[in-house]
């Protein structure tokens, strides 16, 4: 039981250290195969358990994750695209503007001024990415 323990909390803390759903599903079977070990024979049943959990569980999260990262990239691209106005620049040179109800800041390649009007190619990061719109 307490072995368990043990590899539950060393997948864990692989995962902190690697984020990437690397090792989760290891830690999580672990854990659930801690409360299942009084219940089971001998070792060879636990790590059955531990195997048949894994394998349950990397395919769930695999499903989630997938779904969950869909949905981020369509947010991502209904973003892009976008026209937003240079609100202000703040002591660090970012661009502070306000685009789809939140407050974001920017960076470009080009030089911005306050009340400018850039489109939004890109996002890094917690950043978004601008360029000058050219005047037609």
């Amino acid at each position: 039981m307490f072995i368990w323990l043990g590899i539950s909390i060393v997948f864990f803390i692989i995962e902190a250290i690697v984020p990437g759903l690397i090792s989760l599903w290891f830690g999580i079977a672990a854990a659930i195969t801690m409360v299942l070990s009084p219940f089971l024979d001998n070792h060879f049943h636990e790590f059955y358990a531990f195997i048949i959990l894994s394998i349950i569980i990397f395919i769930i999260t695999k499903k989630v994750s997938k779904n969950w990262k869909t949905k981020k990239r369509d947010k991502v691209d209904r973003i892009r695209g976008s026209i937003v106005e240079i609100k202000s620049i703040n002591d660090r040179g970012f661009y502070e503007i306000y685009l789809d109800g939140k407050n974001w800041t920017g960076k470009s390649y080009d030089s911005l001024e306050v009340g400018e009007k850039a489109e939004v190619i890109d996002i890094e990061g917690i950043r978004l990415v601008l360029k000058k719109l050219e005047d037609k």
